[in-house]
């Protein structure tokens, strides 16, 4: 980031930057404020957030936000030929039906529903092995972490309601699933932590 700063820094023609604020985390946006306060003449920045609340204060007063609506079904549908709904139900944006396909949706389909219905099963270290299934920087050949907590989410509701799972176990996946929207998290820590609690009530209810 601070050799970036000081690229931005050195232009000499005009440019323009699109900063994705979803992968940086507390440290790396204040390292990103001073540029936003003070932009050499020829800097236009563009941050792009899906949440505000996960911006510094500091980066949210120095800026102009434009809020954007969600993309609907029908929109989302140019960026596939895929049909299937489940696909739409998971994704939100271009870039997540770009990721996924219905082979890589079942997959992850069948890991959370192997997590919430059989992690009783699994010893403590084969248990943690699935946190090495998510995709926490730019390792794309593993489950999106966003995308992985939506169809988590999605599925124990589905099991719940077909009391299949306990009110704790969904519980447990809500409130993990609300902390995961802020990228100020550690992601990797945040699901090491669901899944341990997770295992333990799992544990406690066979």
């Amino acid at each position: 980031t601070l050799e970036t700063i000081e690229e931005i820094y050195l232009n000499v023609i005009p440019y323009f930057y699109l900063i994705d604020m979803t992968k940086l985390n507390e440290k790396q946006q204040n390292m990103i404020l001073k540029l936003i306060e003070e932009p050499n003449d020829l800097t236009y920045i563009i941050l792009l957030s899906e949440n505000k609340l996960n911006l510094l204060n500091t980066i949210i007063n120095r800026c102009i936000i434009f809020e954007f609506e969600k993309y609907s079904i029908e929109e989302l549908k140019h960026f596939t030929q895929e049909e299937n709904i489940k696909l739409f139900e998971l994704c939100s944006t271009p870039g997540q039906i770009q990721i996924m396909n219905i082979k890589k949706l079942d997959e992850l389909y069948n890991l959370c529903d192997a997590i919430l219905t059989k992690i009783s099963l699994a010893s403590f270290p084969n248990m943690l092995t699935i946190i090495n299934k998510i995709n926490y920087n730019e390792d794309f050949d593993k489950f999106d972490f966003n995308i992985f907590f939506k169809a988590l989410i999605i599925r124990s509701l589905y099991l719940f309601k077909e009391n299949k799972i306990i009110k704790p176990i969904y519980d447990c996946i809500n409130e993990y699933y609300k902390k995961s929207k802020y990228n100020k998290l550690n992601k990797n820590y945040l699901t090491q932590s669901m899944l341990i609690e997770l295992w333990l009530l799992s544990k406690n209810n066979v």
